[in-house]
Order: C-alpha cells, then sequence, then structure tokens
C-alpha cells in the first residue's frame, strides 16, 4: 500500500480517550510468520524510541493523522469502561501514534510535538511520533489518512490491525481477541 495524502495543516489536534488498559475494513490480517515486528518512532521530546519496547504485554496502538482522531472513539471509550469494569488496568499498553508527516520543520514541529505532550498529558497515555511514515511502509501498511486500531501480543507480533471507522463487528473481533491474549473475559462492562 503506497501512502499518499495531503500535507497536514500546522495545527494538530491529537485526540486520545483511552487511559489505563491499554494504555471499516481490514488493513492487515493475521500473519501466518507470526513473526515480531518494530519500527522506529519518536517520543513527545522528539527522542527515539523502538515499539519494541512495550513488549511484554499485549499492545494496542492508535495510528492517526490529525483528521482520523475522532474515527474511533466509541472504541476508545469502551476500551476504558471494559478495563476499569473487569479491573484490568496495566495487563496491556495502549500507545497512541501520531501521523505528523510533513510537519518535521521548524517551527511547526515545536507546536506538533507540543500538541503530543498535551495529549499524553491529558490521556494518561503514551504518544508516539511517526514524521516519516514508517507505519505505512511494509511490514505494517497502515493507511496514513485514516485512524488505524493494531493489537500486538507480548512478543511484539501482530495478531491483527483495523483500518478506519470500526463498526460493531469489528470492535466485537477486536475484544475477542484482546480477550485471548489476556485469558480473560473482557465481555461489555455492566
Amino acid at each position: 500500500m503506497v501512502c499518499q495524502g495531503k500535507e497536514h495543516a500546522v495545527s494538530v489536534r491529537i485526540s486520545l480517550l483511552v487511559v489505563g488498559l491499554l494504555g471499516g475494513p481490514l488493513v492487515a490480517g493475521a500473519t501466518p510468520e507470526r513473526r515480531s515486528w518494530d519500527v522506529q518512532l519518536r517520543d513527545s521530546s522528539n527522542a527515539p524510541v523502538s515499539l519494541s519496547r512495550w513488549r511484554g504485554r499485549p499492545t494496542v496502538f492508535f495510528y492517526e493523522d490529525q483528521r482520523s482522531t475522532e474515527q474511533n472513539v466509541a472504541l476508545k471509550r469502551e476500551i476504558f469502561a471494559r478495563a476499569k469494569a473487569h479491573r484490568l488496568f496495566g495487563k496491556a499498553n495502549v500507545l497512541g501514534v501520531a501521523n505528523l508527516h510533513g510537519l518535521d520543520w521548524f517551527p511547526v514541529k515545536v507546536f506538533a510535538l507540543s500538541a503530543v505532550r498535551e495529549a499524553e498529558r491529558k490521556e494518561s497515555v503514551p504518544v508516539l511520533v511517526d514524521w516519516d511514515r514508517a507505519l505505512c511502509a511494509p511490514p505494517w501498511s497502515l493507511p496514513a489518512e485514516a485512524s488505524s486500531v493494531v493489537l500486538l501480543d507480548a512478543d511484539g507480533r501482530l495478531v491483527h490491525a483495523w483500518s478506519g471507522p470500526l463498526g460493531p463487528r469489528e470492535i466485537d473481533d477486536f475484544f475477542a481477541r484482546l480477550s485471548q491474549l489476556l485469558e480473560v473475559d473482557i465481555g461489555p462492562a455492566t
């Protein structure tokens, strides 16, 4: 999949509504080889960080550009509600990854990183930065202009990835797969 898209506006708005546990159409399914994948990104201070840093627990990350942060708000809220209801905080990682391609120049970069730090502070979720669309390239091949939800096992192997607004069936599938990884039924919050 080739990453294409318009250059992002100067103003950056990152909205992540998930706190705690975790910290459309199918984009990439389970991979037969089940190898561990990694990628070099940047943290909110612009220091290099590897996605493998979060190995050891299942990891969910949302890969979003500034225009797609609202596409999966319902899933983000449901993750938090189920984590709270089932006392699962700390059992898995949740990360945001901001696709900030085109904003890696002074002074725009300063404002973009400030917005990322504000999102981290507000939502208590680490937010990483992808300046170069590294997650759009193989083996990830995530679309540049959509909200992608990626589920990795504790060893960093891709379990499944979805892209675009997830409907009820995809959300059920997400929670079924996450339940398997956590070895606990995390059905709807009651």
